[in-house]
């Protein structure tokens, strides 16, 4: 056991999700060590594994994993943060290269009217917290439905798909591409005031290369 890891509390959330219907099962585990997490100190499995045969989640089924680059996107950004190279609550923009930080200070909202669409100035720029919590405003065009199981996907939101397609079809090939054509899109909602599943770690990732010179 580790002191202060609240298994019990953990164990009942991953519950509640497999009895809303938000999870078929999961898998859970949690490891120490000094240097190398190599201490497994914490793991469980719940539901079903396959839910038309029945069978259960165990702690050794084999699943397929998604997103798997979120996590170590989001330990480097706090290991920056633990050498006081940035700040959770600091603006996207100071860590970001022109002309990109430019669009990121002043961030636009899109507005959905009747005879179209047209945008107005964000309440608050993007911070890095939101980015790591996708609450900064921005969506995607690669999960849609995962976060909103009650609201309809809107025209501000498809926006996305032609970016989404430039990356299929190979006319954005690096990060830095990526982050300049994402940048000179509005927002779908304002910062703070929403999660929604979004393109926030891609951002995250290009700070990442931008600050260490990679």
């Amino acid at each position: 056991e580790v002191p202060g890891l609240p298994v019990e509390e953990m164990r009942a959330e991953f519950e509640a999700m497999v009895e809303k219907g938000r999870w078929p099962g999961y898998v859970s585990c949690a490891f120490t060590g000094e240097g190398r997490l190599e201490n497994c100190v914490f793991s469980c499995a719940g539901g079903k594994a396959d839910v038309a045969r029945g069978g259960a989640m165990g702690v050794d089924t084999i699943v397929r994993l998604y997103s798997m680059t979120k996590a170590f996107i989001g330990l480097c950004i706090l290991k920056f943060v633990e050498k006081g190279q940035l700040r959770l609550d600091d603006p996207v923009y100071k860590h970001l290269p022109e002309p990109v930080a430019g669009r990121f200070r002043e961030p636009r909202v899109v507005v959905e009217k009747a005879d179209g669409t047209s945008t107005e100035p964000a309440h608050s720029a993007i911070t890095i917290r939101q980015l790591l919590t996708h609450t900064s405003g921005m969506g995607s065009d690669i999960a849609t439905g995962l976060d909103a199981l009650t609201r309809k996907r809107t025209l501000g939101e498809s926006m996305y798909e032609d970016l989404t397609a430039a990356v299929d079809e190979g006319r954005i090939r690096t990060l830095s591409e990526f982050a300049e054509e994402l940048s000179k899109l509005p927002l779908w909602q304002h910062p703070g005031r929403e999660f929604y599943y979004s393109y926030g770690y891609d951002m995250l990732g290009f700070i990442l290369e931008h600050k260490s010179g990679l």
